[in-house]
């Protein structure tokens, strides 16, 4: 936790505070010395991120950790492809 209190603080973000404001409304966990989200919130986000661009993970604003791969390997493929066009 204390990496993610380094970061916030570096951006001038009132980090304690927010933090103590969080847990108070149980949005996140301290668990020993990890931030945690609640499972709720958390699959609250990746449903509005899925709603963003439900057939293409890679138009969408963030990348949820299960599309990454696939994303990575599409765009492998793509890159692999333009490579024979030209090369």
């Amino acid at each position: 936790m204390d990496y993610t209190i380094t970061i916030l603080e570096n951006l001038e973000f009132y980090t304690r505070i927010g933090i103590e404001n969080l847990v108070d409304r149980c949005l996140v966990a301290i668990q020993g010395s990890r931030l945690v989200m609640n499972q709720l919130v958390r699959n609250m986000a990746m449903a509005i991120i899925r709603e963003e661009s439900p057939d293409d993970p890679g138009k969408r604003s963030r990348v949820l950790q299960n599309d990454a791969f696939n994303i990575l390997r599409k765009l492998s493929v793509r890159t692999m492809f333009f490579m024979r066009m030209y090369f």
